[in-house]
């Protein structure tokens, strides 16, 4: 009996730790996510809901209120660093068979601090233009994948 005591104290100190952990990154995470500037960026009809970077990460968010109004098929984001260099482009096609679109895109890349929006009618150059630090994501972490990679790392370190 004393044995599945201890067995239970040590499961509850994990789960526990685990908890005081997701916590304290999700505070961290929380903290460190700044709002970035728009820069030369005032196209009616495309509002962005969110825009926030980290030191090494960041996401945009958005709508575009009526899409048969916008003389483009894309939106093109350029996005900069704090020395005016440009870090990377990420185009977001337009879809003039809906009256409205949401957009998000995330990203990984150091230093971004403002972005740049603008319609096009094509892709305009390389998709690596800028200085080729940013790598596009498909999705942001959800909690599960987040407290998978929790896991595993507790896994390697212990």
């Amino acid at each position: 009996m004393s044995r599945l005591k201890t067995l239970f104290k040590y499961v509850m100190w994990l789960v526990l730790f685990i908890v005081f952990s997701e916590i304290i990154i999700n505070m961290g995470l929380n903290a460190s996510y700044k709002k970035m500037d728009s820069k030369e960026s005032d196209i009616p009809g495309i509002e962005i809901t969110e825009a926030e970077s980290t030191r090494v990460n960041g996401k945009v968010k958005g709508r575009i209120e009526d899409t048969s109004k916008l003389e483009g098929n894309l939106i093109k984001f350029d996005l900069y660093n704090d020395k005016d260099n440009i870090i990377g482009t990420k185009y977001v096609e337009i879809d003039k068979n809906n009256k409205s679109q949401d957009f998000s895109f995330f990203f990984e890349a150091e230093g971004v601090k403002y972005f740049k929006t603008s319609i096009v009618d094509k892709i305009e150059g390389s998709l690596t233009d800028g200085l080729g630090k940013i790598k596009f994501l498909d999705h942001e972490w959800s909690k599960i994948e987040i407290l998978t990679a929790l896991i595993f790392t507790y896994g390697i370190f212990f």
